[in-house]
């Protein structure tokens, strides 16, 4: 299922940065960030 994905560099940075931000408790900065990541993949399909 997962595999199907190919997660670039930049997109994977934004995820990392999102669940940085999440748990340090910054939920909005972190719904930001994956919602970026997600963009990346999305435009990646």
């Amino acid at each position: 299922m997962f595999s199907d994905y190919k997660i670039g560099p930049q997109a994977m940075e934004f995820f990392q940065m999102g669940y940085q931000s999440q748990m340090e408790g910054r939920l909005e900065e972190a719904v930001y960030y994956y919602k970026k990541s997600l963009e990346i993949v999305e435009l990646a399909k």
